[in-house]
């Protein structure tokens, strides 16, 4: 394929989920003669940290940071105060994510996809393994000498799990409790085979692995693939997480990036995004448009169960998330 002109290409940086889908790359491309060009982040601290280490010089003009992300980034001035004018189609979100306390009126970013992180488990492996299934996060624990399971890369959930397991606060500021939460972490360390945000499916599928800690959207793609498979979410309650649209500080073609933002505000696009990843939606227009299939899983909507059992990632003192980097460099690396 020949190479577009410079302005009629957009550069987008997000999670793999929101940059392979070409068929909605393409079918922007033929309504705005605009070509998407798409690089992907295993980890939120990645995408912050390349951003910052380039000053945006990569081109990116569209990014799709979770809220804990929108939230740094807003506070330290990396973002793109969003000209609404130009967004009408805001009238088509739910109200209830235009005000999140990780940016106020949703001046910087839009809502896109809430969710939550779980449970994925073959069933039948597991049943054979332990003789039960797991509820919550402390069957990890209590079979740690059968199970083999990868847990995310992503420091904060995977200490928030550790501090969730104990009775512990998810967001906690204490070095102690934190402290406890990396020593609780150490001891599952035997069954522990890697910490992979994508690849795990690959393992679950294969057998190589029988649990892993999972993005929503991801373990219910695996679960509707596989019967053996399944993705539950924490009797203590999950953390509650969205993924959001925004433009990163330096983007250099606006005019590209606000009719990306238009088009993925479209109800029938948002729908398009939810059929092919799984993700959820924040768009009231698009729910109709959703296969029947993924509409009725549980899982899948945030329902009011999950809001009150579960907890969001919150925004923590600079010197506590060095804690909390120095016990992930250890059980990360060791």
């Amino acid at each position: 394929m020949a190479v577009s002109p410079p302005s009629q290409q957009l550069f987008i940086y997000g999670w793999e989920t929101y940059v392979n889908t070409q068929e909605i790359f393409d079918r922007f491309l033929d309504e705005t003669g605009i070509e998407v060009r798409g690089d992907s982040y295993d980890s939120l601290e990645v995408m912050e940290a390349r951003l910052k280490a380039t000053g945006n010089q990569l081109g990116y003009s569209i990014i799709y940071p979770s809220d804990i992300s929108v939230e740094r980034m807003r506070l330290r001035g990396d973002l793109v105060r969003l000209d609404k004018t130009l967004l009408t189609d805001f009238a088509n979100l739910d109200p209830k994510y235009l005000d999140p306390p990780y940016d106020p009126g949703s001046q910087y970013s839009i809502p896109l996809a809430p969710g939550t992180t779980g449970i994925a488990y073959n069933a039948k492996q597991v049943r054979e393994l332990t003789g039960s299934e797991p509820t919550d996060w402390d069957f990890l624990w209590k079979h740690r000498d059968k199970l083999k399971i990868t847990l995310l890369n992503d420091m904060r959930e995977v200490l928030g799990m550790g501090l969730k397991s104990l009775g512990l606060d998810y967001n906690s500021a204490n070095p102690a409790e934190i402290q406890r939460a990396y020593e609780h972490l150490q001891a599952l360390k035997p069954a522990i085979v890697k910490y992979e945000t994508y690849a795990w499916t690959e393992l679950l599928a294969a057998g190589d692995i029988a649990l892993s800690m999972a993005y929503s959207l991801d373990g219910i793609a695996v679960a509707q693939q596989d019967p053996n498979i399944r993705f539950v979410l924490a009797d203590s309650g999950p953390t509650l997480w969205i993924d959001t649209i925004a433009m990163p500080r330096g983007a250099p073609n606006l005019e590209a990036a606000y009719a990306w933002m238009a088009y993925s505000l479209r109800p029938e696009v948002a729908a398009a995004y939810v059929n092919a990843t799984n993700a959820g939606t924040t768009n009231r227009l698009a729910l109709d448009l959703v296969e029947p299939s993924l509409r009725n899983t549980p899982a899948w909507t945030v329902d009011e169960t999950a809001l009150r059992k579960g907890h969001w990632t919150a925004l923590l003192p600079d010197a506590v998330l060095q804690v909390y980097n120095e016990y992930w460099t250890r059980l990360s690396s060791a």
